[in-house]
Order: structure tokens, then sequence, then C-alpha cells
């Protein structure tokens, strides 16, 4: 609503009237009549009609599929399929459009790109593209092999090595602690010397722990070394 002071006469009113079903003051795309009507204090009317026209210059949002690699048994081309892309926009998307269609063109031997068209009701457009190689079996085959042989026997030999290096070091350390003497090595052999008989007579006998005992059965078994 709205009002107005006229040079001759009372204060006019109007009020907002929108046809063609547009509420309110937002408007769709394209052209909407709109019509004003006056209003003086007496309900006198008068009556005009503006047109609004709302024009999209928003272009489609538009997302390609990821690159396809495929292959042949025979050295030509042939047809190929890939993924759709997908395209949305703020108003509609009337038209998608490929250079190469899906499961219909015949694609040649090596890399061809594929160009994608989204349009809207309002013509504006969004492009992307894709690639789409094609190989023959044998091409493929080799391609593969000669990168797993490139790579295989790297990769077992660093393995190898390492399992080796671990293997090595453990052996060092177990060698190392079993021909390790004891700490009381020297208070045991002091212990059996003064237990040896003398000219005198057999001395008196000493008792001995158990730790001992499995230490003397080792040496017996020779796991000690000088």
């Amino acid at each position: 609503n709205g009002n107005s002071n006229g040079n001759n006469g009372p204060a006019l009113s109007w009020r907002w009237a929108v046809a063609n079903g547009a509420g309110g003051h937002t408007y769709p795309v394209g052209r909407s009549n709109v019509t004003l009507v006056a209003i003086d204090p007496s309900n006198n009317t008068a009556t005009c009609i503006v047109v609004v026209e709302v024009v999209d210059r928003e272009t489609p949002r538009l997302e390609c599929p990821v690159n396809t690699l495929a292959s042949t048994a025979v050295a030509r081309g042939q047809t190929v399929e890939f993924n759709e892309a997908q395209a949305v926009d703020n108003v509609n998307v009337t038209s998608l459009e490929y250079s190469h269609t899906s499961g219909v063109t015949v694609f040649p031997l090596g890399t061809t790109t594929v160009t994608v068209t989204a349009s809207d009701a309002s013509n504006n457009t969004a492009q992307c593209s894709f690639s789409v190689e094609l190989l023959t079996s044998a091409t493929r085959a080799a391609s593969g092999s000669s990168g797993e042989s490139a790579t295989s026997p790297l990769v077992l030999g660093i393995v190898v090595g390492a399992v080796l290096v671990v293997l090595l070091a453990a052996a060092v350390f177990v060698r190392h602690r079993l021909r390790q003497k004891p700490e009381n090595f020297e208070s045991i052999l002091a212990m059996l010397n003064a237990s040896v008989d003398t000219a005198q007579g057999p001395r008196a006998p000493r008792e001995l722990n158990r730790a001992h005992i499995k230490l003397l059965g080792e040496l017996g078994q020779g796991n000690f070394g000088s």
C-alpha cells in the first residue's frame, strides 16, 4: 500500500495487485503483469498495468564423469560406454548434449576428448570435458606387466633385505647372550674351589642353592664361553 498528496485534493492511497499467479514481490523468470490500483477517500479508483520482466543469466552447474579407459581385442575402433554427466540449474536444465554418444559412437584407438554441453530454458550454457582412451588388449596387458616387472623385484628386494638384517641382528644378540658369563660366575668358582678336598682330608660340604645348580648345569653343557 502507498499514498500520495495531490495538488488539488486529499491524499490518495494505492495497493499492489499482481496478476498471472505471481504472489507478493517475488516474480518468476520471464514477464509478469502487475496491476496498480489507486484509491481516493471517496473510493474512486484508477488502475494501470506494469510489466515486470525477470531475466535468468545464471548458467547450469555441470559435472563430467571421470576419464574412461577401455580395451578392444582387435586393432580397430569400437563403441565405449561411459557414465552420464550431472547438471542442475536454478530453473531447469532443458538439454544435455554430448559430442560423442555412450555406447553408440565408435571410438578410434588412442585418446578422444568428449565434450558435454548443458543448456537451460534461457539458453544459458555450461561445458565440461573428459577423455575416453581405447587400447588394444595386447597393449594394455603389456603395459600392465611391464609396470609390475619394474616395481615388484625392487619391492621384494627391499623386504627380503630388511628381513635378513633383522634376523642377523637377532642371531648376533642371542649368541652374545649365550656366551656371556653370569655376574656371579667368579663367586661360584671360588665356592667350588673351597669345597675341594685337601691333604688333611675332605672339607665340610657347602650348600648350593637352585640358581647355582642351574648355572653349573649350563656350564657342564658348554653354554658359556671362557
